[in-house]
């Protein structure tokens, strides 16, 4: 579109689109993910070329339909995206597309981004989507980058 890079919303069933990261500079989206209770609350996951050396990665958040961002956290230069529980959207994944030698891949939130805690057993540098078992609450299965699929605990 000429008007850029950036998430996109249509209110009238796709005839015209609005970006709602106007105030972001970002050139690499990766996934996004509404709130079920309010879909003016997003998550965003942004990437950045290491080459370039550009710190527009993150995990961002809005809660007021992209008036206004908050880069929430910045663990790596490849953010893919959030996760948030069905059960309760308060527990959010945060997902890293590949994160090397820096840390662990997966990380977890139970209070809507605010704090995180790693998930250290996750045994993979790249994580992209976190799936729920619909049988044991207790179990996700996230799907990597060239890793497969892990089933692990729910939280770490």
């Amino acid at each position: 579109m000429t008007e850029g890079v950036g998430l996109y919303r249509s209110v009238d069933g796709g005839e015209h689109w609005d970006k709602i990261t106007t105030g972001l500079t970002l050139r690499w989206l990766a996934d996004f993910e509404i709130d079920p209770r309010d879909s003016r609350i997003l998550y965003l996951g942004a990437c950045e070329d290491p080459v370039r050396g550009s710190e527009e990665a993150g995990l961002y958040k809005t809660t007021n339909g992209g008036r206004t961002w908050n880069r929430l956290i910045r663990r790596s230069w490849g953010h893919f995206g959030a996760t948030l529980s069905p059960g309760n959207p308060d527990c959010v994944y945060m997902t890293l597309v590949y994160n090397g030698d820096n840390g662990p891949a997966l990380w977890f939130s139970r209070d809507a981004g605010q704090t995180w805690t790693p998930f250290e057993d996750y045994p993979f540098c790249s994580a992209q989507g976190v799936c729920f078992d619909p049988d044991d609450a207790n179990v996700i299965y996230v799907t990597s980058f060239g890793g497969g699929v892990w089933k692990g605990p729910a939280e770490p």
